[in-house]
């Protein structure tokens, strides 16, 4: 990281109780952030207790798709990550969702921006708080496979010159209402990218 841990853009990542929300200081928009300690144990790495991925989770009005979203995180068969869910000033439901994941899963943190700055910010916030070295990202109306974070690893581990991997990507159908287990592909997965990048 070429950035001061807690500052992105001018923006600094300040905690505050799980129940306030971010106010603007100044120049300065602060971030809230609510942390707790679930009761799911999870697999650490041997880096220091840190997690071995960190998933940036950009939100901004992401209900009906984000409990979609963060069940397929937590379905993962890699349970050694955390999820860092940016709440970009959504105005419908969105944090009380994640506020819930919160707090039956310790692996799951909210950062909360008080204006809402667009994805790239929020990605740039969320990268900021990541305490893995491997970052994936998800969007609040994707679900991921079930073995995405484990594949993704250990490719990255096998292959160190390597920087980026993707993956294949199946469009669904999905109403508001559905399970996602449920889902219908609408069309058959399409490779995005031939080649990893180095």
């Amino acid at each position: 990281r070429t950035t001061p841990p807690g500052a992105v853009g001018g923006l600094h990542l300040a905690p505050l109780p799980p129940d306030s929300t971010a106010k603007p200081t100044g120049s300065h928009t602060h971030v809230s952030t609510a942390d707790t300690t679930g009761s799911h144990a999870t697999e650490r790495s041997s880096s220091g207790g840190r997690p071995r991925v960190s998933v940036v989770l950009p939100v901004h009005n992401g209900l009906p798709y984000l409990p979609h979203a963060l069940r397929s995180l937590a379905q993962q068969t890699l349970s050694d990550f955390e999820v860092i869910m940016i709440d970009d000033a959504s105005t419908d439901d969105s944090r009380a969702e994640m506020q819930r994941w919160v707090e039956r899963d310790r692996r799951f943190r909210i950062f909360a921006v008080s204006h809402q700055g667009g994805v790239a910010r929020a990605l740039a916030l969320g990268v900021n708080a990541s305490r893995a070295d491997l970052i994936a990202r998800l969007d609040a109306d994707d679900t991921c496979h079930p073995d995405r974070l484990r594949r993704q690893v250990m490719y990255l581990e096998h292959h160190p010159a390597v920087a980026a991997v993707g993956s294949a990507v199946a469009l669904a159908n999905l109403s508001p209402d559905a399970h996602p287990d449920r889902a219908e592909p609408s069309a058959p997965p399409r490779r995005i990218a031939t080649q990893p990048v180095t």
